[in-house]
């Protein structure tokens, strides 16, 4: 069974039609699937059962050593901060898997660093808009 590792790979945001790659900023990245029941299920008097209902909420994060010039993720997350964007996630372009959907794009909760000299890092967690299509590595 092969396994796949983190990297080479891609992350791409597409916001007007237009796909940028920010994987040069990117030192790890994970897709989260989250599971919250809507309703509980419930028993009646006459013994049927109507069963709980699950939802499904995806999302992205990832840990950044950010780029602060006019072409970087942070330029690009002041200028459309909590617009709807596409993003591709690949994260070993030879296997091919990859993710695929829309996500909420918010700035992180803080960039910076505790020492001189160090790169500017930040982590961001993005909420999808529905779900993610999952494509299989090859």
């Amino acid at each position: 069974m092969p396994i796949t590792v983190l990297g080479p790979g891609t992350v791409t945001i597409d916001v007007a039609g237009e796909p940028v790659d920010f994987s040069a900023e990117v030192k790890s990245a994970k897709i989260q699937h989250e599971y919250d029941e809507v309703y509980e299920a419930v028993t009646y008097l006459d013994g049927s059962q109507s069963p709980a209902t699950n939802r499904r909420a995806d999302a992205f994060s990832a840990s950044l050593d950010n780029d602060l010039a006019a072409g970087g993720l942070y330029a690009l997350l002041v200028d459309n901060d909590l617009a709807t964007a596409e993003l591709t996630y690949t994260p070993n372009t030879t296997a091919g898997a990859k993710w695929v959907g829309s996500v909420i794009l918010t700035l992180p909760s803080e960039i910076g660093t505790d020492d001189m000299g160090s790169p500017i890092a930040s982590e961001i967690e993005w909420a999808a808009v529905g779900t993610f299509t999952y494509t299989p590595a090859t």
